[in-house]
């Protein structure tokens, strides 16, 4: 896919186009956004890849089926693919969407299992914890900790999400630290045994 420049005019024009029901307009916005789309999520989410191609076309057809409730004041055409496809690749994650949490929170965590026998042992108990204390977080810092663990730390990964968040590469770093220290918290508040908090 070669990259195409679309200037700010040209998207409220598409975006003028969608909300007159014109589905022609879906084909430019898949030939001068896809591209950019396709090369910031290969390197957001490298292991998905394979899979990007059908992840814009998904998110294609969201962005038709949603094109009425979108406010082109609020926000560009490119931030709206960008998060509709974002929204359809954590879906294609949501399976494994877990593990990779797990692995994030309980590297060091040792009444939890080891990040490379998750699901073998895991008591419904720990899930269950694991996932609500996560589910508390806001959406960005559940981003955080996802493309984190999502990238095995490796990488550009937070300069990759600093791409799509209101937030500097070092920012991101800085906050998932902060982050892991408030799950820690709520693990040791659930009786786990964490270290580095303080009895």
């Amino acid at each position: 896919m070669g990259i195409k420049i679309i200037t700010p005019e040209d998207q409220l024009n598409l975006s003028i186009r969608l909300k007159n029901d014109d589905d022609t307009a879906l084909v430019e916005i898949l030939q001068r956004i896809g591209p950019k789309a396709y090369s910031v999520f290969c390197r957001r989410f490298p292991t998905l890849k394979a899979y990007m191609e059908d992840a814009l076309e998904i998110a294609l057809e969201r962005l038709w089926s949603y094109r009425h409730r979108y406010d082109p004041s609020k926000m560009s055409l490119q931030s709206w693919f960008f998060l509709l496809t974002r929204s359809v690749l954590q879906d294609v994650l949501r399976t494994s969407w877990y593990r990779a949490r797990e692995r994030e929170i309980t590297f060091d965590i040792e009444n939890l299992p080891n990040p490379n026998s998750v699901g073998l042992d895991q008591s419904p108990r720990e899930e269950r914890d694991i996932t609500e204390a996560l589910n508390m977080l806001s959406e960005i810092d559940q981003r955080i900790i996802l493309a984190y663990a999502h990238a095995n730390g490796e990488g550009c990964w937070a300069a990759d999400l600093a791409e799509e968040l209101p937030l500097s590469a070092g920012a991101i770093r800085t906050r998932r630290g902060r982050i892991l220290e408030d799950l820690r918290v709520e693990m040791k508040r659930r009786g786990y045994t964490v270290s580095g908090i303080d009895s």
